[in-house]
Parts: C-alpha cells; sequence; structure tokens
C-alpha cells in the first residue's frame, strides 16, 4: 500500500515568500557588515532579545551637567617620609636636640646617644663640657674596685656591715652613699683617678676638692664597654648591669619607653640632674646619656621622649 503527501495549499508560496526574505535579511546583515554599523540588523531583530544582554547592550554616556562642574581633586598632604639611613637619623637628631636645648633658657645640656650593637645611631651634643657628676661617678668605681678586690671574693668579703657585692648592687640601684664612699675610702682617689685615665676617661676627674667631674662622652663610652663586658669579667658585668636594670625612684630615660629594656644611673646634687644608662629597644641596644645643670625631671623626660623617637 502506498501512501501520498498531501501539500497543502498555498504552500509553494508560502515557502517561496519566506525564502525570498530570508535572502533580503542575508542581504541586508552583508551591507550592514560592511557599513560597519549595527543599526539596521537592531532595528529588524528589535524584538529578539540577545542571549548576552550585557555584550549587546548599547553603552550610555551620562554628560555631566554644566551647571554642577565636578569639583576638583582633593589635593593629598605629602606623606612625611623618615630619613633613609642611620647617618640621617643622626644629623636630624642632633638638629632636634640643639634646638630643643636652645629653648631652655638658665639650664645646660649634653647628650649622648650611640648604638652599641652594630647600628649606626651616633649623636653627641656638648659632650665634652664638664659637669658634676653627682652619683655617676659610681659607675667608674666597678672596674678599679674589680682589679684591687677580686670580684670572686666579693659575695663573702664585707667592706662595712654588707659584703662587696650588697655595696655595688646598693651603689648603683638606689645609689647608696655610705657603700660609695667606703669603697672610694679603701681605693683612695689618687688610684681611682689613675685607673680612670688609663682606661681613657681623661676627661673625668677624681682629684678635685669640692666634687668628682665628668662628661656624657666618658660616661657613654665606660656604659658601652660594662655592656659588651670589654674589660669587666662576667660576674661584674652581671651583677652591675642587674643593678641598674632595677627601677628608681625618680628617672627619665625607662619612664619614656615603657617597651625598652632599661640598665640605668641617675645622678642629682647642687642642682645637676643626670640618667646615663643602657636602653634597648626592639632588640637594639643603645647608650643614652643625659647631663644637665639647673633642670627639671619633667625637661629631661621630655628630652628623653624625643631621643627615643629616633631608637
Amino acid at each position: 500500500m502506498y501512501y501520498h503527501a498531501t501539500v497543502p495549499s498555498g504552500y509553494g508560496q508560502y515557502h517561496q515568500s519566506n525564502v525570498s526574505y530570508l535572502r533580503y535579511i542575508v542581504l541586508v546583515i552583508i551591507i550592514t557588515t560592511a557599513l560597519g554599523t549595527g543599526f539596521i540588523v537592531t532595528r529588524i531583530f528589535a524584538g529578539i532579545r540577545p542571549v548576552n544582554s550585557e555584550l549587546s547592550a548599547p553603552s550610555v554616556v551620562t554628560k555631566p551637567s554644566l551647571s554642577t562642574p565636578s569639583p576638583p581633586p582633593e589635593k593629598q598632604q605629602a606623606p612625611i617620609v623618615a630619613p633613609t639611613s642611620s647617618s640621617n637619623y643622626s644629623s636630624v637628631l642632633k638638629n632636634d636636640l640643639t634646638a630643643w636645648q636652645t629653648g631652655q633658657k638658665g639650664s645646660n645640656w649634653a647628650f649622648y646617644i650611640k648604638s652599641i650593637d652594630g647600628g649606626n645611631l651616633d649623636v653627641a651634643v656638648n659632650e665634652s663640657r664638664q659637669f658634676e657628676m653627682a652619683s655617676i661617678y659610681k659607675l667608674f668605681l666597678i672596674k678599679p674596685l674589680a682589679l684591687k678586690i677580686s670580684p670572686e671574693t666579693w659575695l663573702t668579703t664585707k667592706i662595712t656591715s654588707r659584703t662587696y657585692a650588697d655595696c655595688v648592687d646598693a651603689m648603683l640601684s638606689v645609689s647608696d652613699n655610705p657603700c660609695a664612699q667606703a669603697i672610694v675610702q679603701k681605693l683612695g682617689t689618687r688610684y681611682i683617678n689613675q685607673q680612670t685615665k688609663s682606661y681613657g676617661y681623661n676627661d673625668t676627674n677624681f682629684s678635685r676638692s669640692d666634687y668628682f667631674s665628668g662628661t656624657v662622652a666618658n660616661t657613654g663610652l665606660l656604659l658601652t664597654r660594662l655592656y659588651q663586658g670589654d674589660g669587666y669579667d662576667l660576674k661584674t658585668k652581671e651583677l652591675s648591669l642587674g643593678a641598674l636594670a632595677k627601677p628608681k625612684k625618680i628617672e627619665a630615660l625607662r619612664g619614656a619607653c615603657s617597651d625598652c629594656h632599661v640598665m640605668n644611673k641617675i645622678g642629682v646634687n647642687n642642682g645637676v640632674k643626670h640618667d646615663a644608662g643602657i636602653v634597648i629597644k626592639n632588640e637594639k641596644a643603645y647608650v643614652v646619656v643625659i647631663f644637665s645643670d639647673h633642670a627639671d625631671w619633667s625637661k629631661l623626660t621630655e628630652v628623653s621622649k624625643i631621643i627615643n623617637d629616633y631608637l
């Protein structure tokens, strides 16, 4: 049995019409492609939703209103650039200290700040000016004492009612005067002075009848050597630094840096106020020595904070 497909009437005409329409569309696409514009195609296929609307959507440019012009960009403040080397830090700190002391009317100042463990910070202001040392002189008794009396015997040998070890701790931590005076009497000022000069502390003087004098530079050099164990045996170094690490009733260096480890000696007498010590900050060690005459402790703390910013 055979089946015959019946073509609907008008089908040929409809098919021919569609073919003609498709040919027209193809011709339009070719023309618009050649002209580089999709305007006609877009109009023809306006009813067809594109697959990717982001790609086919025309871009819209918003023109700024002429009546409300865009404000100029806000001017940014230039960042503060820190010095690029320790040598620059040294010169800037020295200038800051020199300017600061100029404003301190009626008082005299000297400063010595130096890196100990490989840094390049090195600042000295009035480093050779002579000051009454007050209790700073007690630092200079340690090495002559160690040469005269073996540190091995300090724990068991008495000099007053205390042992040498107790006296060294007391005169460095709480600035005990009877202990320091007993050591000076035991050694003699002539011997102390000779030993001091032999170590290179030429600006430190124990021969004056009124007071012992010295400089920030000599004091800073002594503290550096003590910290490094240069000329000091291990027991003497540990005993001395341990005593210096104890907080004092009045001081400046420790209060200027709460996160620092400070080993310092203060001196107060006849209007002079000194603070000299080793300051360890961010695992770096510095020697910081401040001598002043006719100044307040608040000023020593103030200048200590200035110095701390550079450590």
